[in-house]
């Protein structure tokens, strides 16, 4: 049943915060696959692995199929077509794909922290993304 999974008034205005905390969640898992990897190829086991670590907890079985199947089947440009679209070279995405990581950890436990005092630590854990 659907209402038995909707959470109490006072976390609906906490969700999109939330969302945000995991975007940045996502993109940072990325970005250390891409890294720890050296990836210059294929940017689907960084999106999938990203995924299985962050969002998948929070949504049901089919929708976890279902990213999985739009990954494979998606044509995502490769990490050379990708920095050639944004006008970068491999050193300088590096320097910046680093930056970001060092200061997601900052902003999602400052995210986190600000859950916590206010009592609202289990909007995080909510099931829904």
């Amino acid at each position: 049943d659907r209402k038995t999974r909707r959470p109490p008034e006072k976390w609906y205005n906490s969700r999109d915060l939330v969302r945000v905390k995991r975007s940045i969640a996502m993109l940072r898992v990325i970005f250390e696959q891409i890294l720890k990897n050296n990836r210059k190829d294929s940017l689907t086991g960084p999106v999938n692995v990203a995924y299985d670590n962050i969002l998948a907890p929070y949504h049901s079985y089919i929708a976890n199929r279902f990213v999985h199947l739009f990954t494979m089947v998606e044509d995502l440009p490769t990490m050379e077509k990708l920095l050639e679209q944004l006008g970068e070279t491999w050193d300088s995405a590096v320097d910046h794909m680093d930056r970001y990581v060092q200061a997601s950890k900052y902003v999602t436990d400052h995210i986190e922290n600000l859950f916590n005092s206010y009592g609202l630590a289990a909007v995080l854990q909510f099931e829904e993304c």
